[in-house]
């Protein structure tokens, strides 16, 4: 299993994401959505449970432009 933060870049700048990728591929994906408070230590460990679980988790930070 592999986990790393990311800056994606667009149009309008870049925002952070949290990326946790399972150990063999190809694998289905999700977009885990944050909570009010940010991509946190929480979300980023349901990031990693679902890679342990052989799932492709991403969690951009929503509110990145506030």
């Amino acid at each position: 299993m592999k986990t790393e933060n990311l800056s994606v870049r667009v149009d309008a700048g870049s925002f952070a994401a949290h990326l946790a990728l399972p150990s063999g591929t190809p694998a289905p994906g999700v977009v885990v959505l944050q909570e009010i408070f940010g991509v946190n230590d929480n979300i980023k460990a349901i990031c990693t449970w679902l890679a342990e679980n052989g799932v492709c988790a991403l969690a951009p930070d929503l509110f990145w432009r506030l």
